[in-house]
């Protein structure tokens, strides 16, 4: 039994020793700017958004859908979908979560991996979380 946990060690430090050479890639689009209406929907084959993350601090892939509930400061009553590179690691026990407040809410999920913020959020967290308990379940 100690050798799986030693595979399972072994292969993890590998996966992140080239995971931190490689720059992460993730769509960075906003359906608020001209001409990028069509980052609300990205099919798997799109490359159009897909851009290198710079810097130290872009650790995941983020897609945000803002809603903004009623006009204001000169902003219309508006629903988005924001791509982005982003500074917040990922978090496998809480890969998506929910923000609301005076005049609108936000709906925030991020994940690893090049291009992942174009799936639906659902399949990506569902994904994570069943590859991490199947992983505990049958290797260690």
């Amino acid at each position: 039994m100690n050798y799986k946990i030693s595979f399972v060690v072994i292969s993890l430090l590998f996966y992140l020793r080239i995971h931190s050479v490689s720059c992460l890639k993730c769509h960075v689009c906003n359906t608020a700017n001209k001409g990028q209406e069509d980052c609300l929907e990205i099919p798997e084959t799109m490359t159009k958004y897909l851009e290198e993350c710079k810097g130290p601090f872009n650790a995941s892939c983020r897609i945000q859908e803002q809603w903004v509930d009623f006009e204001m400061l000169t902003q219309p009553a508006d629903k988005r979908t924001v791509r982005q590179c982003a500074s917040t690691p990922f978090d496998p026990n809480r890969p998506c979560y929910y923000r609301a407040g005076f005049g609108g809410k936000t709906n925030v999920c991020n994940c690893l991996g090049d291009g992942c913020n174009e799936a639906p959020r659902t399949a990506s967290a569902l994904f994570v979380i069943i590859g991490t308990f199947l992983f505990y379940k049958f290797l260690i």
